[in-house]
């Protein structure tokens, strides 16, 4: 009974450290949703010119929101390619 009363508490107490009060909370690579993927040219590596340069590929229908990827460049502490839906005008990072 102790074992069972011990094993619910730990369960209860580690799901608190997992959740997030906003999905601004959640980040990948240092970014998250609502910054200005022209604010992290230093995470990603490259520069202003690069990203408004870089052909952005949309969705379906829809000029609304588009998409972009970057290949680590050495930059990356995790993952070795990052892909963005961003509004096109702002470059602001969607869900």
């Amino acid at each position: 009974m102790k074992r069972l009363l011990l094993i619910l508490i730990l369960t209860f107490s580690f799901q608190t450290l997992v959740k997030a009060d906003d999905i601004k909370d959640f980040q990948i690579e240092g970014m998250s949703i609502g910054d200005n993927l022209l604010d992290h040219i230093d995470t990603i590596g490259v520069t202003k010119n690069e990203i408004l340069k870089k052909e952005l590929f949309y969705y379906p229908k829809s000029k609304k929101f588009a998409g972009i990827a970057f290949s680590d460049r050495g930059f990356f502490k995790t993952y070795s390619l990052v892909q963005f839906t961003i509004n096109p005008d702002t470059y602001k990072l969607k869900t």
